[in-house]
């Protein structure tokens, strides 16, 4: 579950526009050749699960545990700036910055 997080982040969080730009680059193929665009679309079936994943985990959501303050051991807030500073929280708060996986 892990590693899968982690290619939601790095394929459709840190880099977006370039994951959109190779998607829209791969159409030259597909038109070129029909084995291809088969491969293709199972490539991007693939990714539509682990986009169902990621939904289902609240991976992109704003809750404490994608913050960058947020400290895992414990499970308590390290924000000085935020309310919820040192409370053992998850529900985010406004005082969110965006973190990577663990």
């Amino acid at each position: 579950m892990k590693k899968l997080k982690k290619i939601y982040w790095f394929l459709l969080i840190d880099h977006s526009t370039g994951f959109m730009r190779v998607c829209l680059l791969m159409l030259i193929p597909c038109a070129l050749s029909e084995v291809f665009c088969h491969v293709w679309m199972m490539l991007l079936a693939l990714l539509c699960a682990v986009v169902m994943v990621a939904s289902a985990n609240r991976w992109n959501r704003h809750t404490c545990d994608t913050c960058q303050w947020w400290e895992p051991f414990n499970g308590v807030c390290c924000n000085g700036d935020s309310p919820n500073v040192a409370d053992f929280v998850d529900d985010g708060c406004e005082c969110w910055e965006r973190g990577y996986p663990k």
